[in-house]
Order: C-alpha cells, then sequence, then structure tokens
C-alpha cells in the first residue's frame, strides 16, 4: 500500500486513539467522593507489578496468561470490540498465533523469544518470551482494530498503566510514525507500530 495512503490510514487510527481515551470515562467511572489521582496506580505500584511480569529482560508467565490479560484490557477499552479467542497452529512454522476476533479473524498475536517464537505446543507452559507481536489484517476497521491492538497491548505489558496512560504512549507511538514504523520506550519496554504488506503490526520488546 502506498505511504501516503498509509499516513492517512495512521491519521484515523491516532483520531480513534482518543476516542479510546474518551471511552475511558464510561468504563472506568470515578466513584463518588473519590478523587481521580486515588485511581491511579503510585510510582511504588508501578514498579512492582512490571516487575512481576518482566525480569531478566523476559516476560515470566506463559503465553495464555498474556493472552487472558489482553483480552481483559480489550475488555476495559470503551467501544473495543475485539475478544482474545482461540489458539492457531501457523502451518510453515508451528509457531504459536493466539486469534483476535470481533465474529471473524481480525487479528493474529505471536510471542518471539531468543530462538524466534513460541511455538504451538508452548501455549499453556511458563516459557519466557521477549516480544509480542499483533498483525492486524486487513479489513474496513483495520485502522480502528490497530488503535485497540496497540493500546491493549500496552496494558497487557504494563498493568502498571491505567487506561488513559496506556492510550496516551499509544499515542505517542503513532505520532512517531514516519511512514514506515514508530516506536517508543515507555518502563522498559519499547512499543512500536509499523506497516508490513497490506497488513498494520504492532510490537512490544523489552529493551535490552
Amino acid at each position: 500500500m502506498d505511504s501516503s495512503i498509509r499516513k492517512n490510514s495512521l491519521a484515523v487510527a491516532g483520531c480513534l486513539v482518543g476516542l479510546a481515551l474518551c471511552g475511558a470515562c464510561l468504563v472506568a467511572p470515578v466513584e463518588e467522593g473519590v478523587s481521580g489521582n486515588a485511581l491511579l496506580p503510585s510510582v511504588a505500584q508501578a514498579k512492582d507489578s512490571i516487575s512481576k511480569l518482566v525480569k531478566n529482560g523476559v516476560f515470566v508467565d506463559s503465553a495464555a496468561d498474556f493472552s487472558e490479560r489482553l483480552d481483559d484490557a480489550f475488555a476495559e477499552i470503551g467501544g473495543c470490540p475485539l475478544k482474545v479467542d482461540g489458539y492457531k497452529k501457523m502451518p510453515k512454522d508451528g509457531r504459536l498465533g493466539v486469534c483476535l476476533r470481533d465474529g471473524s479473524i481480525a487479528g493474529l498475536v505471536t510471542f518471539g523469544d531468543a530462538n524466534g517464537f513460541l511455538k504451538y505446543s508452548d501455549r499453556s507452559e511458563s516459557k519466557a518470551f521477549d516480544s509480542v507481536w499483533i498483525y492486524v489484517a486487513e479489513d474496513e476497521q483495520q485502522d480502528e482494530y490497530a488503535a485497540y491492538s496497540l493500546i491493549g497491548l500496552i496494558m497487557a505489558c504494563d498493568p502498571s498503566l491505567s487506561l488513559i496512560d496506556a492510550a496516551d504512549v499509544a499515542q505517542d507511538v503513532l505520532d512517531s510514525y514516519d511512514g514506515e514504523s514508530g516506536s517508543v520506550l515507555k518502563n522498559g519496554i519499547i512499543y512500536g507500530f509499523m506497516s508490513e504488506d497490506d497488513m498494520w503490526l504492532v510490537v512490544a520488546v523489552i529493551a535490552d
């Protein structure tokens, strides 16, 4: 796809990150008598939260646990129809694929490690991985789903971030996009956004 068209598509995705921010008001109302700041994680909580998931440069939970967090993150984003639903064995190399659905398959999640990618047989094992890749399929809602996937991925990788925090990081990633790729480092994780053929690719990689 032509890069000028991609930049126009990206502008749409950027607007949708803003819509997700508005959605935060719907899915996470502030209780009466409680200040908004009281609902945000403290610095100490943030460090503790991410340290339980990332150790020695890898995510330490299983792909199944991570997928469950990603599904929970999608449920928090106002208007997001995506759900994590089912595993897929990739025919070429046997890698593990986790399906994203909105009724039909809208994307695929894979997990990278030092040897390439986790295999289908690794889906329930606590086998370490250092990157997560979400391929968003070409579709009428492709840009919308890419924006939701980016926000959800950030929340799944770093539970210390609120929905609004994650949407802010996602917007920074999109703002850094130069027509081919863009990335931002946050709390030791690099979040990236790039085009690959006719798909959007959303990535999280633990920084060295």
